[in-house]
């Protein structure tokens, strides 16, 4: 495998239409690997032959866990709906512009062998699927957009606790993170936490000690001389000596209604738990972790179907909102301490693969919010279909009702895998992964692997 080089726009193979494969051979094979090799060196969602110079039609696109999908011969077969969201391309680097793109698409493509298949995407799966394809054509998506934006002009991508205190008017002197940490197949690249990067733009000095006890950060933090410390999804816990240096104390952005689910993985235990209404509390910090009092607290309800993914964004968003009120309230003088009720702590431990097999003797509901707090890690996985173990993504509560035994396959076809549960109800698995598979449907997996019912 090798690394190519991208092209970028205004060169002319950005703008030819690419000839379809008719030859599934080593000379492809290489091809897909570069095109997978050179995208994850780029840290990108996609890559299409001519952006390499090879006027074919083959692309690469990440699906939502990740893994790359290889698309030879593409096209869209079917779509619906509309989104409207931000684009960037590896071949117009540093712009982004907003594109209205179908809300879902389902793609016919060939393997590196010449076998067809068919897969399907919603969100940003099916904005790749759109924009690869386009390539192929010889379009750039900044045909479709007003206009491109610079990364420093999209506040929409900034970390939203940091963005809404400097638009509030506060002087953010510091930000602390966690190290850069190694990404790629071989561990051998670094990738920076998103907010180091906002910071830098903003022209805010990063820091990123690897140990909080031995002096330096205080050290950097005596320098910088905050009034208040924030925190937000930082990780770890603060020490003594930190808490006690701002006159104003720290205080924490927690992502749920404490004192329930003190903790590192608060929004997937109350999906899990099947909760029904979550939030986000600004507290002050204490030796405790997640014990401090309160300050301000904002709720939302959870919806039955909502995913741990679409739940993370609102509640940061919330967040950052609240913690601005918050810190008007603290500077004025007005803000509220109410301390926690020890009675009503309950706690949302790290997640670990041990989390992931799914108890079929359970009910629907608990399977369905199971999935949905694991999902997209540590994702959960059964092994009933054909006897190897498989990742699920995606499951649906049906309605109906059975006398099988638990864990029984009722019906596999084009809707999805019916399976019973230990309350007599039935999930209906839609989405998949199989080892060494791309995520996908739960009908482009039949095609390859049939069940007997």
């Amino acid at each position: 495998m090798a690394i190519r080089k991208i092209l970028t726009e205004g060169d002319p193979a950005l703008t030819k239409v690419c000839h379809a494969v008719t030859k599934f051979d080593q000379k492809l094979w290489n091809l897909l690997d570069d095109l997978k090799e050179t995208l994850e060196e780029a840290h990108g969602a996609g890559l299409a032959a001519p952006q390499v110079g090879i006027l074919r039609r083959a692309v690469i696109v990440m699906d939502e866990n990740f893994e790359p999908i290889e698309l030879v011969n593409p096209e869209i077969i079917a779509q619906k709906g509309e989104q409207d969201g931000l684009e960037g391309c590896l071949s117009v680097p540093g712009m982004w512009g907003y594109v209205k793109r179908p809300e879902w698409v389902r793609v016919r493509a060939y393997d590196r062998n010449g076998k067809e298949f068919e897969v399907e995407g919603t969100g940003m799966t099916a904005r790749c699927f759109c924009h690869e394809l386009a390539h192929l054509d010889g379009h750039l998506y900044t045909e479709l957009t007003d206009r491109l934006y610079t990364t420093e002009e999209l506040d929409e991508l900034e970390d939203p606790s940091l963005e809404g205190l400097i638009q509030a008017g506060h002087t953010v002197c510091g930000v602390f993170c966690q190290p850069d940490k190694p990404v790629g197949r071989h561990q051998n690249k670094l990738q920076a936490p998103p907010v180091k990067q906002a910071a830098l733009e903003r022209g805010i000095p990063v820091f990123q000690p690897t140990k909080l006890r031995d002096g330096t950060a205080l050290a950097q933090l005596r320098e910088l001389a905050p009034e208040l410390i924030v925190v937000a999804a930082y990780g770890r816990i603060l020490p003594d000596d930190i808490l006690n240096l701002p006159p104003m104390g720290c205080i924490n952005v927690h992502s749920s209604l404490l004192p329930k689910y003190r903790g590192a993985a608060p929004i997937n235990w109350a999906v899990i738990n099947g909760e029904t209404e979550t939030g986000v509390t600004i507290m002050y910090m204490a030796a405790e972790l997640d014990a401090g009092d309160i300050i301000a607290q904002a709720a939302t309800p959870i919806d039955p179907d909502e995913t741990v993914e679409t739940l993370h964004d609102r509640l940061a968003q919330m967040g950052g909102e609240l913690l601005v009120k918050t810190v008007a309230g603290l500077a004025a003088g007005t803000a509220k301490r109410t301390p926690q009720d020890e009675s009503q702590v309950t706690f949302a431990p790290l997640l670990s693969r041990a989390l992931s097999p799914i108890d079929w003797t359970k009910s629907a509901k608990a399977i369905h919010d199971q999935v949905r707090g694991l999902t997209p890690w540590p994702a959960t996985s059964t092994d009933i279909l054909n006897g190897e173990t498989v990742k699920v993504f995606a499951v649906q509560e049906t309605g109906e009702s059975t006398r099988k035994a638990p864990g029984t396959v009722l019906a596999a076809g084009k809707a999805g895998i019916d399976v019973s549960c230990g309350d007599g109800k039935v999930i209906r698995i839609t989405e998949l992964q199989a080892p060494g598979s791309r995520r996908m449907a739960a009908a482009d997996y039949l095609r390859g692997h049939p069940i007997s019912v």
